[in-house]
């Protein structure tokens, strides 16, 4: 059941701002402050870090088609979400913050994966909006595209754009950054 289908103004109030922070798990379990972080350069990537034993591949670049696809990766991009596919592969779902929605910019992309790792096509979730900023994943497998401008709607997308993006007005007009569901409550928080 996707909660935001019965979601009211007032239900929605409950809404409050959330600061980023992140868990990271280690061999022996997560992290405290105090333990040290390594990264390494990526084999083949020198100027991009992961952690030992993890590697890293460039699958799009602003202006340049994502494999061959036929697609043109989006301008500025942002926030993003990976989602696991009913059919084994996944999908990488993307922002795009820029400011013009008519210039192959805004609005969010994706790269759908066969479970091989390998690109299977690209293509657009949303299209026709501003600044989409953040956003965030939700535990229904939709991907919440947040407008960072006053004013500004969250859109909320499926990951490979099968379906329409739907507005959902409920969570305010206001100049969104990013979005977390806490299932336990039904609730979803946002940033401005």
């Amino acid at each position: 059941k996707n909660p935001l289908d019965s979601l009211n103004r007032r239900g929605f109030m409950r809404v409050s701002a959330l600061g980023s922070g992140a868990l990271v798990f280690g061999g022996t379990g997560p992290l405290t402050a105090c333990d040290p972080v390594f990264l390494v350069p990526a084999p083949g990537l020198p100027d991009i870090l992961v952690p030992p034993l993890f590697n890293a591949r460039i699958v799009a670049t602003t202006g340049q088609e994502v494999a061959d696809t036929g697609y043109t990766w989006h301008r500025w991009p942002d926030g993003g979400a990976c989602f696991a596919l009913p059919y084994n592969g996944w999908a990488y779902v993307s922002n795009s913050e820029w400011f013009v929605s008519n210039e192959g910019g805004a609005g969010a992309s994706f790269i759908r994966f066969y479970s091989d790792g390998q690109i299977a096509d690209a293509g657009r979730v949303l299209s026709g909006t501003l600044i989409n900023c953040a956003g965030g994943a939700t535990p229904w497998q939709t991907w919440l595209s947040c407008e960072e401008y006053p004013r500004g709607s969250v859109w909320e997308c499926h990951p490979t754009g099968d379906t329409p993006a739907v507005q959902r007005p409920a969570v305010g007009r206001f100049s969104h950054e990013a979005a977390a569901c806490y299932v336990p409550e039904e609730a979803i928080y946002l940033t401005e």
